[in-house]
């Protein structure tokens, strides 16, 4: 038995156009499905070596930085080093030097007898000076040093400047 017997006559030409209508459509819906998985595979595949990529990109560049901040370290430490040794330098300067003396010419007027209490007094060796007080030595000692530490710190950030490269 032929199964088009079961439709009836008038029916069974609509009936073949509808059969063929949607084998037509059965065919495409399953291609598009079909091409539409091939094509959401290569998109996967491509998101997943882009987001490879990028990791790597990203693995590398915190190695690069680590690299750069173990150099600058040991670059902060040299200067650091560099510093105290100049201000150890000073500090031992100026704890080994004598109490400052004022000459005639700074302080204006004619030398006055020098005081020589004894033959070890602080003004024996030039009468035409005088020892300062010793807060006053105290005091420009200290802006001696301050000014010598700035100094320092000075030619610490220009030894930074030019040993990365910033100099012009």
């Amino acid at each position: 038995m032929n199964p088009l017997d079961l439709i009836p006559d008038k029916f069974r030409l609509l009936t073949l156009v509808i059969a063929i209508f949607a084998s037509f459509a059965c065919g495409t819906t399953i291609g598009w499905t079909a091409n539409g998985w091939r094509l959401n595979a290569e998109w996967k595949r491509q998101d997943a070596e882009r987001q490879a990529d990028e990791k790597a990109a990203v693995l590398k560049r915190t190695q690069e930085n680590e690299v750069e901040r173990e150099k600058n370290r040991e670059n902060n430490r040299l200067l650091q080093k560099s510093y105290e040794s100049e201000i150890a330098r000073l500090h031992a300067a100026i704890a080994a030097a004598p109490r400052l003396r004022v000459g005639p010419a700074f302080c204006g007027g004619t030398p006055g007898q020098a005081e020589t209490g004894s033959a070890s007094g602080g003004n024996g060796a030039d009468p035409g000076s005088r020892v300062l007080p010793e807060e006053v030595d105290r005091a420009v000692k200290s802006l001696i040093e301050e000014t010598e530490k700035t100094a320092a710190t000075g030619r610490a950030c220009q030894k930074f400047v030019n040993d990365n490269g910033m100099a012009p």
